[in-house]
This record gives C-alpha cells, structure tokens and sequence, in this order.
C-alpha cells in the first residue's frame, strides 16, 4: 500500500490466496480479511491515488481467491496444489505443492502428523517442514501446542515415507534449547536416514539435477557510504540512535561491528538485547549502547554469511545535556 509498491503493479489488483469460511473456528475468510484491510487504509489510499501520487485505482485493489483443495493457482508452467494438514482447531488448514518443470517443493505448514501430506508430497524434490522440539515428558495436557505441531520424530516418520531428496525443517519451536543439532539428533534417532537440512534465515535451495544448499541469500560485500543521527545529521552523541547508510546489507542477518580506538569492539544485531534494525538492503538502524563512549570509532558492517564491509570512521560527541535531563526524567 506504500507508493512504490503500489506504483510497481501499476493498475493490476494484488492477488491473495487462502482458505474461506470452512469451520465454525474460523468466522471470517480471506475475502473478509482482505476487505477489512482495504478499510482500515481507505484514508490512505484516497491520499495516493485522488490526490498526491495518482496511482492508479486497480493497483490498490484486491483480487481474493478463497481456496479448497487442489490446484489453486498455474501460471508459465508453475502449479501450485493446496492439501489440508491437521492444525486443529485451526481448520482448515492448508500446506502447499509447487511443481515446475519436472521438479516440486512442498511446504507442510502448521501441522501435526499429517496422512494426507504424505500423500500429495510423494515424488517431492524438496519437503520443507515445520517441527517443535518440546521437552521430555510433554503431553498435550501439559503443552497446548503439542497437538497441532509436528514433534521430530513425528517429522521423521513423515520424511520416512516420502523420501524426499532433501528435507528441511522450518518454523522451529524449540522449548529445549537444543537449537539444530537437538532437532537433528533427536530426527535421526526416530530412524531418518535420508538428508536433512535445518533452514536459516536467507537460505536458498538451488534444484536441478543437484541439489544446493545455499546458507545465505547473497555474497555481495557490504558497503557503508555513511553514519547519521536519527535527524540526517553527521554529528552523532553517545546514547544516539544512528542510521548507517549504503548497500548490499543483508536484511535480516545484519550486525553492526563498532571497533574503538583501543579496546574490545561492540556489537549490535537482532539477537542483542538494544535497538537494532537492518531496514533495508541500504538502511540498518541502531541505538547506541552504553559501551559506545565519546571517541573515535570505526564502524563495519557484517552479513549473515560473514562478509565485512570495510570501515568507516565516525566520532562520538558526549551525550548532549538536553538529552541527559530527559533520560534522568525518565528513571
């Protein structure tokens, strides 16, 4: 809905897929989805396409399809099969097919232990799966979402039968702390014998007569053109949000090494406890810890694939007094 999406589809309607009306635990469908949102931006969209931008009218409608299963959608040699899973109580619920040119994917969605996605994955190149690593001892009367996941060795028995040339685990739950290697250790256990893959964010899976697994999205190297304050400006204060501006940024994997003049270096990303978000493939914000004095700094910026960018140089002023007074406000 923003103008450079909108303005990318021109005066052709958003196309959206998923389930209707089915069950008495799902009062409204995806055609009720979708209108209330078209509601809920009606200002919006009156701005950009009646007075500002003049997008056109079709590009900001929605064409709904509510599914049943089967073939939902083909296209230029693209078909994609929709098949109910058990996610109980939500229902329906739908994993999904994609075949193309000789090859398929299938992704389980939510589900627990599923007959009917082992019949519609047969022949699947790739079976992407959902899993939940819950602890020992777990009952459904103990853990409310143990009924309508698939546990690993429930997994296996689904990749078992199927036999895919590579299986992938999605949408990892894990209420054990035994991150990949638990879930890998506990899928062989229940008899797996077959390849298996635990995803990453900005993995990509290459299918053709092999198959390539490929951890990160992108190998290009970062680069940093510049550091502002949350304002634009170049003078950046301790305790500052700041902006790093420039490209090739992996959205989503980012971290942002700040290294002193002497002393240990500092690191921000998603998985540290401050304000971090990479916006873009251009953008990464950040607020500046503490541990970031007033000083030289150099700033690097790393994708999930470890590639650094190179340095760029950045003072840091003391912390303005305005802004001292406002945070002792606050405590």
């Amino acid at each position: 809905m923003n103008e450079l999406t909108w303005e990318g589809r021109g005066a052709n309607p958003l196309q959206v897929f998923g389930p209707g009306q089915d069950n008495p635990n799902q009062p409204a469908g995806t055609f009720d989805m979708t209108l209330d949102v078209a509601g809920a931006y009606l200002t919006n969209t009156h701005i950009r396409r009646d007075l500002v931008e003049h997008l056109p009218a079709g590009g900001i409608e929605f064409q709904t399809t509510e599914i049943s299963q089967g073939v939902v959608y083909t296209n230029n040699g693209v078909t994609v099969t929709a098949f109910l899973v058990d996610h109980d109580p939500v229902m329906p619920a739908f994993g999904y097919r994609v075949d193309y040119a000789g090859h398929s994917v299938v992704f389980s969605g939510d589900t627990t232990y599923s007959a009917n996605l082992v019949e519609y994955a047969q022949g699947a190149d790739v079976l992407i799966h959902e899993v939940l690593l819950s602890p020992p001892g777990a009952t459904t009367a103990t853990d409310g979402i143990l009924g309508y996941h698939s546990t690993p060795e429930q997994a296996a028995s689904v990749f078992s039968q199927v036999a895919p040339r590579l299986a992938v685990y999605t949408h990892i739950v894990d209420q054990t702390g035994g991150g990949a290697q638990g879930v890998i250790t506990r899928t062989r256990a229940a008899g797996y014998v077959g390849p298996l893959q635990v995803g990453t964010d900005l993995m990509s899976i290459g299918i053709g007569g092999a198959i390539a697994v490929n951890p990160c999205a992108s190998t290009a190297t970062p680069v940093i053109s510049s550091v502002t304050n949350s304002n634009y400006q170049t003078a950046v204060s301790a305790g500052d949000t700041v902006i790093v501006w420039g490209n090739d940024f992996s959205i989503g994997g980012d971290s942002l090494i700040w290294f002193p003049a002497s002393g240990p270096a500092v690191t921000f990303s998603d998985s540290g406890p401050g304000y971090f978000w990479d916006q873009s493939a251009g953008q990464i914000n950040a607020a500046l810890s503490a541990a970031i004095t007033p000083g030289q700094w150099y700033v690097q910026a790393q994708t999930s694939c470890g590639i650094l960018s190179g340095s760029v140089a950045v003072t840091v002023n003391q912390a303005r007094a305005v802004d001292a007074i406002k945070k002792a406000r606050i405590h």
